[in-house]
């Protein structure tokens, strides 16, 4: 199953995914901006595959420091400085 998600009028936007096991993620483009999507309900694996972002106060760059685990009750605050593409799976 595939589901479309726009965020902030269009500014980020994702592929959410559920695998026939069961697993949950999505893919996603970032513009340049400030984004506050609210508390994590889940666990989330985040990694950058292209460009830059700042991530729940972890800055994180494609190719190098470029993961992040935000964890279940903290603010997902995310600052992209310019496009940038994302993974995130959930309850990894």
């Amino acid at each position: 199953m595939i589901k479309h998600n726009v965020y902030f009028d269009g500014k980020v936007q994702s592929l959410g995914f559920q695998t026939t096991s069961g697993r949950e993620g999505s893919i996603g483009v970032v513009e340049p901006g400030e984004y506050d999507f609210g508390i994590a309900t889940r666990p989330e694996l985040i990694r950058v595959l292209i460009g830059t972002l700042q991530v729940a106060g972890s800055t994180l760059v494609a190719g190098k420091a470029n993961e992040v685990t935000v964890h279940s009750g903290q603010r997902i605050l995310i600052k992209a400085t310019e496009l940038a593409v994302y993974k995130c799976l959930y309850d990894f």
